[in-house]
C-alpha cells in the first residue's frame, strides 16, 4: 500500500494565470474541478504537446528522479486576493520537484507546507527571491483543542485523543471558586453545580437534578445543567 503525503502548497500568483500550467480534468460544469500540472509545459524536453498529462508507460523511475514522487497528483485549486491554493495528496514523498521547476519557469513565489504521519516526517519547501530551501523534519501532530502542532513527545501516548499535554493540563484545572459567568447563571447556581461535580467525582451513581435551565435567544430550546465535573 502507497503511503500518501499530503501537500498544502501556496502560490503568489492570480488563480487565473496559475491555471495556465495545470489542466483541467473534470467537466466545464463541476463545482470542484481536478486539475493536473501540465507536464509538457514544465518539461517540454521529456513530454511532446499531445502528452500534456504526463503519461509514461511503465516507467516510474523518471517521476521519482525528476519531481520527487511516483506520479502526477489530482489538484484542487483555492485562492483569495493574495495567492492560489493547491492541495493534493503525492505516493511517498513531495512532488517538490515539479514545483522547483515551475518556480524557475515563472519566478513566482512558492512554499509547500507536507506531511507524511505514516512514514513520521513534515517539511516546508521555499522558492522565492532568495533561493530554494527545502526543509524536513520529524512529524508533529495536530492538537485537537488549540489547534497547533507539537513534537510527539508532547502527547500522552495511550489516549484516545490528540490533546497536547498543555491543553491537558490546562483542562484539568480546578474551577475557580468565584462564578465566571455570571451572566449564565447565579452564585447559587454555581455553587450548587460544583457541589454536585465534586459528590459525583466521589460516587458513581449520583445522579442530581438540574441546576440551571439555559435558553437559546429567539427559539425554544433549552439545555438543562446538573453538574460542573470537578
Amino acid at each position: 500500500m502507497a503511503n500518501w503525503n499530503n501537500n498544502a502548497v501556496t502560490i503568489y500568483a492570480p488563480l487565473e494565470v496559475v491555471k495556465t500550467w495545470l489542466i483541467r480534468l473534470s467537466p466545464e460544469d463541476q463545482d470542484h474541478p481536478v486539475y493536473l500540472f501540465n507536464m509538457h509545459k514544465l518539461f517540454p524536453d521529456r513530454f511532446q504537446s499531445d502528452n500534456q498529462h504526463g503519461t509514461l508507460a511503465g516507467d516510474d523511475g523518471w517521476y521519482d528522479d525528476n519531481t520527487g514522487s511516483t506520479w502526477p497528483p489530482d489538484i484542487h485549486l483555492d485562492d483569495d486576493v493574495n495567492a492560489t491554493y493547491l492541495g493534493y495528496d503525492t505516493v511517498r514523498a513531495p512532488n517538490n520537484g515539479t514545483l522547483i521547476r515551475l518556480h524557475k519557469l515563472t519566478g513566482w513565489t512558492i512554499i509547500n507546507e507536507f506531511e507524511e504521519p505514516g512514514c513520521g516526517f513534515e517539511g516546508t519547501l521555499t522558492c522565492d527571491e532568495h533561493g530554494i530551501t527545502d526543509e524536513q523534519r520529524d512529524y508533529r501532530p495536530l492538537c485537537e483543542v488549540c489547534d497547533k502542532k507539537h513534537p510527539a513527545e508532547e502527547y500522552v501516548d495511550d489516549a484516545d485523543d490528540r490533546v497536547c499535554r498543555q491543553c491537558r493540563a490546562e483542562d484539568q484545572k480546578p474551577f475557580p471558586a468565584e462564578n465566571p459567568r455570571p451572566h449564565l447563571f447565579t452564585e447559587r447556581e454555581y455553587q450548587g453545580l460544583l457541589d454536585n461535580g465534586r459528590k459525583a467525582s466521589v460516587h458513581s451513581d449520583f445522579d442530581p437534578m438540574p441546576v440551571v435551565r439555559l435558553r437559546a435567544p429567539g427559539s425554544s430550546a433549552s439545555w438543562l445543567l446538573a453538574m460542573i465535573e470537578t
